[in-house]
């Protein structure tokens, strides 16, 4: 079974749980392979997700370098 897959189906991350793990965090914020890492899903479906909650004002990115973006909680 591959990381992406548990019982035929894709893993998935609910937006609370995101937000929930990047606000427990011993940093004040994590990138986006962190939290890869931390869910077993794909860097691109981390950021999907990390951008959708962006627009609703949940959480906000600051772009460090010429790629990376590290996320944090609002509020």
């Amino acid at each position: 079974m591959s990381a992406e897959q548990s019982g035929g189906r894709a893993k998935k991350m609910r937006p609370d749980e995101i937000i929930e793990y990047i606000v427990g965090h011993d940093d004040p914020g994590v990138t986006a392979s962190e939290i890869a890492d931390r869910f077993d899903v794909s860097n691109p479906a981390v950021r999907y997700r990390l951008d959708q909650l962006e627009e609703r004002g949940e959480v906000y990115g600051k772009s460090v370098g010429s790629s990376a973006k590290i996320w944090f909680p609002t509020g």
